[in-house]
């Protein structure tokens, strides 16, 4: 006989991933921070792949990103209709890339 899904711990553990994937340091340092094992970790990471509900339905992700925006110096004047040096778009890109990944 197949056992009952337990809602309330999937909800727990979705949250973990869902806090794992903000986390700057690694898999394994997560892991101990928040008091679970790597090996329970990864089984219901793959569990939920499984699924393709890693995010719960409820909360939907943020996707929005911080944008901070350095202004030229104000001996710099402002031209309408001026294209954006490439080395600032450039970098703009690689923060935002930088993020979502």
């Amino acid at each position: 006989m197949p056992r009952k899904p337990d809602f309330k711990k999937s909800e727990i553990w979705r949250q973990h991933l869902i806090n794992s994937r903000q986390y700057a340091g690694t898999q394994t340092s997560f892991c101990a921070e928040a008091g679970i094992s790597v090996r329970n970790f990864n089984y219901w990471k793959q569990r939920f792949r499984k699924e393709d509900c890693v995010t719960p339905t409820k909360a939907k992700p943020n996707l929005f990103l911080p944008v901070r925006v350095k202004l030229p110096s104000p001996e710099v004047a402002l031209v309408q209709n001026h294209v954006p040096d490439p080395k600032w778009v450039a970098e703009i890109i690689f923060e935002l890339s930088r993020r979502v990944s």
